[in-house]
């Protein structure tokens, strides 16, 4: 708006620690270094501040990669959704709102017993590494993920893929599903053999059919589909061709199924960096007035695990914060618990579905007169079960209360080994005894009922 092109700081303040931490440094950073703003960058997180080091150049190493890459011409503009001619249009043509948040308008479907689309919350979704010939291996892995003992809303993946590559296949496969009974349904069996999708629509939840890129879907085939049975999504497996061809070849498709009266139909772009990609998918189709579903898929199976949190976090958690996605799928070298939390992160830090408590705090400083590390390990350890409810812990009161302005409760130091607890924006106690603090924040969550008894 002023018209200066002043550098621009970048930083997430109060993402608290850990993985959580982490993940949201990155999303947030992130995401405004994948549309080219950013000069400098912070990363704050609630640990010795030697740890957030390694946090920052990992946001930053692809960017200035590229950088190094482009030379001089480093910060023109890269060419990805918005084509050069669209520029001088409005933002409405853009596929997400950039000044604020709006979800991409989808149709619900059933998905296995939980809705997908619409309004509904966005689903999990994680791969099975158990080769299928080993039926019974894998069927125990696919319950394991499921975790289908637990309570309907415990963070455990919803969706599990098994790829199949062959009618050999089909035999083993047939026996694990007969393995798993009634949680079938909640397996995503992937293939990019046209051949074999007719056989496999009766025996799970949702079919993948995945396009190979330089290979066309006959007119024979596209026809002879139907939805009665399972789902069926239509993946994009994304590799050489520019971010343009997945959408183009999708909407195109798409275009086809809507036609003939197909709803139960899902798309994606299997990819490592799929932002553009899909984000592009998403304006044609609402461009063509299409509305399927779109589960954000992220495919990484090398490298370290900071990495891939890292990585995995811009690149999928910038879409949800754009309001694009009904489903979250990875396919990652992390174990399976490490992989499921990472896509209950994901979806917590873009605000889109709580999971567990959300903790807003801050790195500490000169200000900070208590052990704030131990206080927030503390605070967890008591309140971490408290799903959806979110809670400020903050070393002083400059920046405190403004800065957890969105937290349920806060918890704020107010002088040397003193706490102030608040709710919502209004300090309820005063300079309290930091040993007596924590039980009181607790009584005060009580009190306002939102405490539940852990199980």
């Amino acid at each position: 708006e002023l018209r200066y092109a002043y550098p621009l700081h970048l930083g997430v303040t109060e993402a608290g620690d850990g993985d959580e931490g982490r993940i949201k440094s990155a999303m947030g950073i992130g995401a405004l270094l994948e549309d080219g703003l950013g000069d400098t960058i912070r990363v704050s997180l609630t640990e010795d501040p030697v740890n957030e080091v390694p946090v920052g150049f990992a946001i930053v190493k692809k960017y200035n990669d590229r950088l190094l890459v482009k030379g001089d011409k480093g910060h023109l503009p890269v060419k990805h959704v918005v084509e050069h001619e669209m520029r001088s249009r409005l933002y409405e043509l853009l596929p997400f709102e950039p000044f604020g948040y709006s979800r991409r308008s989808s149709s619900q479907i059933d998905g296995a017993g939980h809705p997908v689309g619409g309004d509904a919350l966005p689903g999990v979704e994680t791969m099975a590494k158990t080769s299928l010939f080993d039926p019974d291996g894998l069927a125990r892995e696919i319950t394991a993920r499921l975790a289908p003992d637990k309570p309907e809303d415990a963070i455990r993946s919803e969706y599990v893929g098994v790829a199949v590559g062959s009618v050999e296949d089909l035999p083993p496969l047939s026996r694990a599903l007969d393995a798993l009974g009634e949680l079938r349904s909640k397996v995503v069996i992937s293939t990019a053999d046209t051949a074999l999708v007719e056989k496999l629509l009766p025996l799970s939840g949702r079919v993948r059919l995945d396009i190979v890129e330089g290979e066309a879907l006959s007119t024979s085939f596209i026809e002879a589909l139907h939805d009665n049975e399972a789902v069926v999504e239509f993946c994009f497996i994304h590799e050489k061709a520019s971010e343009n061809v997945p959408a183009e070849v999708l909407v195109r498709l798409a275009s086809k199924l809507h036609a003939k009266g197909m709803r139960r139909v899902m798309l994606s772009i299997l990819s490592r960096e799929p932002l553009y990609a899909v984000r592009k998918l998403a304006l044609e189709l609402k461009k063509a007035a299409i509305d399927y579903p779109l589960v954000v898929r992220y495919r990484r199976r090398e490298g370290e695990r900071f990495g891939v949190l890292i990585e995995s976090a811009v690149q999928t958690g910038t879409l949800f914060c754009d309001g694009i996605g009904d489903v979250l799928a990875l396919d990652t070298l992390l174990s399976p618990s490490d992989e499921i939390s990472l896509g209950f992160n994901i979806l917590q830090a873009a605000r889109i579905r709580m999971s567990k408590t959300e903790f807003i705090s801050c790195p500490g400083c000169g200000r900070t007169y208590f052990e704030l590390e131990k206080a927030t390990a503390l605070i967890k350890q008591r309140v971490s079960h408290l799903k959806g409810l979110k809670i400020g812990i903050m070393g002083c009161i400059v920046n405190g209360p403004g800065e957890m302005a969105d937290a349920d409760f806060g918890y704020v130091g107010s002088g040397k080994g003193r706490i102030s607890l608040y709710v919502g924006k209004e300090c309820v106690e005063e300079n309290l005894p930091e040993a007596e603090a924590l039980e009181r924040l607790i009584e005060l969550i009580r009190e306002n009922g939102k405490w539940v008894d852990p199980v």
